[in-house]
C-alpha cells in the first residue's frame, strides 16, 4: 500500500535536480526504514484519508507506485522536512503544472490549512496559470492563525494580512527562488 512520494517523487517528476540519498515511501501501514542493496528507504506512515493522487510508472514487472505531481508538492508542504528543504520545494512548485481540482481534492484530505494557504498563497505570487479556482479555495480556508511561509524557519518576517502568514522568507527573495529554479 506504498508509493515512492516527497523528494524522491519530486527529483522522478523532474521538479528538482537534487538527488535524495533516500527513497522516500508514503503508506498507510507502519513499516522500519530499510537499506537494500546499499540504497536506503525511509517509509513515512499516513492515516489512509490522505492517501490519494497515486499513479503508476514503469513498464511490466517494473511498474510502481508514484504520488503525482499535485499531490508531491502537497505532501512536501504537509511534511516539509522530507522535501529537500524549503528552496528545493519552492522552486518545484514555481514549475510545476498544477490543476485546480486536483489541488483542491488534496488539500481537503491532507486537511492542513497552514498548507492550503502557503500554496495559495504562492500560486497567486508567481501568478501560476490555471490555478485560480485553488486560489479562491485556499482563500476561503484562511483563519486567524499566522503560519510562517517557510515553517521550519526562525519567527520573524514581515505579516501578510490577507494570508495569514508570516513571511520568514520575503516576497523577492521567493520570487528569486522561483526564477532561478524555473
Amino acid at each position: 500500500n506504498g508509493a515512492v512520494a516527497y523528494w524522491s517523487a519530486l527529483h522522478i517528476h523532474g521538479l528538482t535536480e537534487q538527488f535524495p540519498n533516500t527513497v522516500f515511501i508514503q503508506t498507510t501501514r507502519r513499516k522500519k526504514e530499510k537499506t537494500i542493496l546499499g540504497t536506503k528507504y525511509k517509509f513515512v506512515t499516513i492515516p489512509a484519508r490522505k492517501r490519494a493522487g497515486v499513479m503508476r510508472l514503469g513498464y511490466g514487472n517494473n511498474k510502481y507506485a508514484i504520488t503525482n505531481v499535485e499531490k508531491t508538492i502537497l505532501d512536501c508542504f504537509d511534511l516539509q522536512k522530507y522535501s529537500g528543504g524549503f528552496d528545493v520545494l519552492t522552486g518545484a512548485f514555481a514549475q510545476a503544472k498544477l490543476q485546480s481540482d486536483k489541488l483542491i481534492e488534496y488539500s481537503a484530505k491532507v486537511n492542513n490549512i497552514a498548507v492550503t494557504k502557503r500554496m495559495g498563497f504562492l500560486a497567486e505570487l508567481f501568478e501560476k496559470p490555471g490555478l485560480k479556482q485553488f486560489i479562491k479555495y485556499a482563500q476561503a480556508k484562511v483563519n486567524d492563525k499566522f503560519n510562517l511561509i517557510d515553517s521550519s524557519g526562525l519567527e520573524k518576517g514581515a505579516f501578510n494580512l490577507r494570508w495569514r502568514l508570516r513571511l520568514n522568507v520575503s516576497e523577492n527573495e521567493l520570487k528569486e527562488i522561483a526564477r532561478v529554479k524555473s
